[in-house]
């Protein structure tokens, strides 16, 4: 075997599902349109599926430019004044070091 191909966040390390929830209230808590935390996230979820399938060739953006630009685009339609970039911190910082599964550890090794 030369090369093992894994999914990383999901599979051998935690998605940011912890971190997304505490976006989604402070975008509701600051939005001046009514609404709910899912609506929020189904929004945000939306706008990024929507960016990241026109992202390739010529048109390739990063994964971290497109959260942010479709945060950016989330905060505009709750009406929130909130700064994407500035919001986006917890999750990049998890994006960056995120917590490893048990079960990855022993089967990593075993490589």
């Amino acid at each position: 075997m030369k090369a093992v191909f894994l999914d990383f966040y999901g599979t051998v390390v935690h998605e940011d599902d912890d971190i997304l929830p505490l976006i989604y209230k402070q975008v509701r808590a600051t939005a001046q349109v009514e609404c709910t935390t899912d609506e929020i996230g189904d929004y945000w979820w939306k706008a990024f599926s929507t960016l990241f399938h026109a992202s390739h060739g010529s048109q390739f953006t990063t994964q971290r430019m497109l959260n942010v630009q479709s945060l950016a685009e989330t905060l505009l339609h709750f009406q929130s004044d909130l700064q994407a970039d500035l919001l986006n911190q917890e999750q990049l910082a998890h994006w960056r070091n995120p917590g490893i599964f048990a079960d990855s550890i022993p089967f990593l090794q075993s490589l």
